[in-house]
């Protein structure tokens, strides 16, 4: 057993990144702690009040999916589009039990944690040869900065409709491009049953939020430029799950409640002038996240990023035009904000997941730069 242990962490590398993991561990305990004081607010009782009627009149799970189904269609129709995460929204804890509502911080930390590690781990190691102790780093260090300073974390891990139409969603799209990419990768038969989980997590981004629904939109373009510049001959499969997706997209953004919703908003600007507020704010917000802590968290990863791309033969054409391309598609995340809303007024929800796209796009391009 110990020279089991001294042979796993022999390496500097090892050691560190044992470290990290103590250190990521002891940093969700206080929020897992608080998560235990948390309760329903707000829209957790108008979007579970079906389900918590249906499950109080049954003690039916089957009833409860059926009241979150209805509850979808009925806000589609009647308040706004996004269909999937109202189902999701439908079935908050506290419709069963209000005692069960701090499991809300449990899934939106866990859902965001697993999603995180599996994206990097086949982006990483899938395409870009990192061995495992520096995919492990990267991601860990990655997480424990976000997680420690998004802008409204109640909305992030305590707020469940906040938090499952916002991060829950997010961390969907982060695993639909996973199962994309591990598709191109895999050979064997597996390969379709990551096909179908992309098609599966295609249909619930797509009637998501608007801005992770448009940033899907965006990210299936660049795996298009991708594809198109390595000539992945497999990658025509990969249109199924987007045609899933677009599908999904477009039922959500011709929801007549949007009408509704939009009713309320006083000025809405053209699609240019939403463009151009788009890159204000990104330039804003990009200025705000700067922070001491990132700065810390890109320092130590630069010697580890370093060390892995020395040892790939993968080539990183165009290295100037990534961080643009990158910085175009960071703001197109504000866009619907801009366009629809009209105001410069952005939900902390929203931030949260822009914020963490920031982050991953800072460190992915470091690694670029560097290789």
């Amino acid at each position: 057993m110990q020279n089991t242990w001294k042979t796993r962490y022999s390496t500097l590398s090892s050691r560190v990144c044992l470290a990290l993991e103590l250190l990521f561990i002891a940093s969700l305990i206080p929020l897992v702690i608080m998560g235990f004081y948390n309760h329903p607010v707000g829209d957790d009782f108008t979007y579970g009040m079906k389900a918590h009627l249906a499950w109080q009149s049954t003690h039916s799970l089957l009833a409860v999916l059926q009241a979150a189904i209805e509850t979808s269609k009925s806000f589609w129709t009647d308040y706004q589009g996004p269909f999937t995460s109202a189902f999701f929204m439908a079935l908050q804890p506290a419709v069963i039990s209000e005692r069960l509502y701090p499991l809300t911080t449990f899934i939106m930390l866990g859902s965001l944690i697993f999603s995180t590690f599996i994206f990097f781990r086949v982006l990483l190691r899938g395409y870009l040869g990192f061995s495992s102790i520096h995919c492990r780093i990267v991601t860990l260090v990655y997480l424990l900065v976000s997680i420690q300073v998004l802008p409204t974390p109640s909305e992030a891990f305590y707020w469940y409709c906040g938090a499952i139409h916002y991060i829950f969603m997010h961390s969907c799209m982060l695993l639909l491009f996973a199962c994309c990419l591990q598709f191109l990768l895999e050979q064997s038969g597996k390969r379709f049953l990551f096909l179908f989980l992309a098609c599966a997590l295609g249909f619930i981004t797509g009637g998501a939020n608007f801005v992770t629904g448009l940033f899907t939109l965006v990210l299936f373009g660049v795996l298009t430029v991708f594809c198109l510049y390595y000539r992945k001959k497999s990658a025509g499969f990969l249109l199924i799950p987007f045609l899933f997706y677009l599908g999904s997209f477009i039922l959500c953004v011709t929801a007549p409640g949007n009408a509704v919703r939009e009713s309320d908003v006083a000025y809405t600007p053209n699609a240019l002038s939403a463009i151009y507020d788009s890159f204000q704010y990104c330039l804003k917000y990009m200025g705000e996240w700067n922070n001491i802590y990132l700065v810390i968290a890109l320092l130590f990863l630069l010697p580890v990023l370093w060390s892995a791309v020395s040892r790939t033969r993968i080539p990183f054409p165009l290295p100037g035009l990534i961080p643009l391309a990158s910085f175009c598609i960071l703001s197109s995340m504000y866009a619907p904000c801009a366009y629809a809303l009209g105001t410069s007024v952005i939900y902390g929800r929203t931030l949260n997941i822009i914020m963490l796209t920031y982050y991953m796009l800072l460190i992915l391009n470091l690694t670029y730069l560097l290789g």
